[in-house]
């Protein structure tokens, strides 16, 4: 009888049959309890709200801390603690983190105290001027329907039923949800009140993010390193500082491009004289924070506003608009973002509807920077495995392929009228050329 040897694929393909077991049954039970598990993750979120905005807020002012360190507070704490290179850093990050609060509490809250009075009278003197407005229109619907009688009946009809309908909601409806609509008013005051106080801890939490900010960078790679091997872990912080340089880019060219777009709009609306110039001109420049559609979706209320007042200066408005877009699409978003981005204006328009039709808002905001990072994604695999198969990586090299020879491998291009087998003789000569073309004309 021969003794029995024991074979370790077989354990091997028995722990691999287990685990697929075991993950096909966590995944099913999953999907069977998908709320309970987004409930979960919601409340987790809420917890962390704090940590979440402490570090959004320190991403966002570290560039401005790193450029007040590397202007004078490195020089000015080594000339305080010649001896003791520590101590230096030390008195310079926390000047720097002084500085840095300092320098925002000072831009947030001299524009609010420029830009709020202005608003406040803007806002006042339109609420007081509704009443002629309401009667301005009332004028112009009478007149225009006193020539037409039987489109005068019909929305006189219209709006009856309208009366009725609004008279009835409000005896019905309205006044049976009074306790829930009392409810929801009380607690979305306190969940204001618990966001605003997450935005004030995040802050606190933001100054110990960026005065350690190197300690956390080292044990986020401390922990990446232990995970995974040294190829994997280079290629995760490639990927994040790409993510950063994209994202980060992109965000704070959007601010100094809506900082610019919102100067030059004011100072267009007091040339011209338009109404509420302040709340016209903050309105432009919170909206246009969204890409490509932000100056619509400001400028559309903002016409409104005009055109009760002056039916000649909200065409002129309108003009002002378009001429607006094409100036910040074409000249100052390439100047001020650069090549962060890396999407043309296609792309741009079809990140901007694909996130914004599933995510709203938000999608309208993110979507284009998430977009450029999966899209740069997709175009890095697609160049290494270009380069694998040694074939062209510029894009420009393919406009005037027909095909690859499977043989050889060698593009067949027509060029100069030639086709077929006359073209491969030129195009093994091209192909080491193109092959050169650096990644980003990708892009």
């Amino acid at each position: 009888m021969k003794p029995f040897k024991w074979d370790k694929k077989y354990l091997y393909w028995g722990i691999t049959a287990f685990l697929v077991i075991i993950s096909s049954i966590v995944f099913f039970l999953g999907l069977s309890r998908l709320s309970v598990i987004w409930a979960a993750l919601r409340r987790i979120v809420a917890a962390l709200s704090p940590i979440l905005y402490g570090l959004v807020f320190a991403y966002l002012l570290n560039k401005l801390m790193s450029l007040f360190e590397a202007s004078f507070l490195d020089r000015a704490g080594r000339r305080l603690s010649p001896d003791n290179p520590a101590r230096a850093k030390s008195i310079s990050r926390a000047f720097g983190v002084i500085l840095t609060f300092i320098v925002l509490l000072v831009i947030v809250g001299g524009t609010l105290a420029l830009i709020i009075p202005q608003i406040y009278v803007s806002v006042q003197s339109l609420v007081h001027r509704l009443p002629s407005y309401y009667t301005s229109v009332v004028g112009w619907s009478s007149a225009f329907l006193s020539d037409n009688p039987n489109l005068e009946s019909s929305v006189a009809e219209f709006f009856g039923n309208i009366t009725n309908s609004l008279t009835s909601w409000l005896q019905t409806t309205l006044l049976s949800r009074t306790d829930q609509i009392i409810t929801n008013v009380t607690t979305g005051v306190f969940n204001f009140l618990k966001e605003l106080a997450s935005i004030v801890i995040g802050f606190i939490v933001s100054i110990y993010l960026l005065h350690h900010k190197e300690r956390f960078s080292a044990q986020c790679k401390r922990l990446l390193y232990g995970f995974f091997k040294p190829r994997r872990a280079n290629s995760i912080l490639k990927s994040a500082r790409f993510l950063d340089k994209t994202v980060g880019g992109f965000f704070l060219g959007k601010i100094i491009e809506s900082i610019i777009v919102g100067m030059i709009s004011y100072i267009f609306l007091v040339i011209f004289r338009m109404p509420y110039a302040v709340l016209i001109a903050v309105l432009l420049t919170v909206t246009n924070l969204i890409p490509f559609f932000g100056v619509f979706i400001g400028a559309v209320p903002s016409a409104l506003m005009i055109l009760l007042e002056d039916p000649l200066k909200c065409l002129i408005f309108v003009i002002y608009i378009i001429v607006l877009h094409m100036f910040a699409s074409n000249i100052l978003a390439p100047r001020v973002q650069g090549e962060t981005i890396g999407l043309g204006g296609f792309w741009v328009l079809f990140a901007i509807l694909l996130f914004g039709g599933l995510f709203g808002f938000w999608g309208l905001l993110l979507g284009v920077p998430v977009f450029a990072v999966i899209y740069a994604a997709i175009s890095g695999y697609n160049r290494n495995q270009l380069r694998k198969k040694n074939y062209p990586v510029s894009t420009a090299a393919y406009e005037n392929i027909l095909c690859i020879d499977p043989e050889t491998g060698a593009p067949v291009c027509r060029a100069d009228g030639e086709t077929g087998k006359k073209a491969k003789g030129n195009t093994a000569k091209k192909h080491d050329q193109d092959h050169q073309d650096d990644a980003p004309k990708d892009h």
